[in-house]
């Protein structure tokens, strides 16, 4: 297991190694979606919610593309 994972590491694109330090920063740093706290273009929908979803996409994707270049 332990072999895998370092084999994973190595083989992994610089590009997908910057989209999980990129993913990292979205999700780990409250000052950015905080900055997002007004009000969005539905009534009563804060940007922060926006914020989430792509967050949460963004990831989401990143793990996609990860699993699609190790496999």
């Amino acid at each position: 297991m332990i072999e895998e994972e370092a084999e994973l590491r190595r083989s992994l694109p610089t590009a997908i190694k910057i989209w999980f330090a990129f993913d990292f920063i979205v999700c780990c740093f409250p000052p950015i979606y905080l900055a997002f706290s007004g009000r969005g273009p539905l009534p009563n929908l804060p940007l922060s919610v926006g914020y989430f979803l792509f967050a949460g996409l963004f990831v989401t994707l990143s793990i996609l593309a990860a699993y699609r270049m190790s496999a």
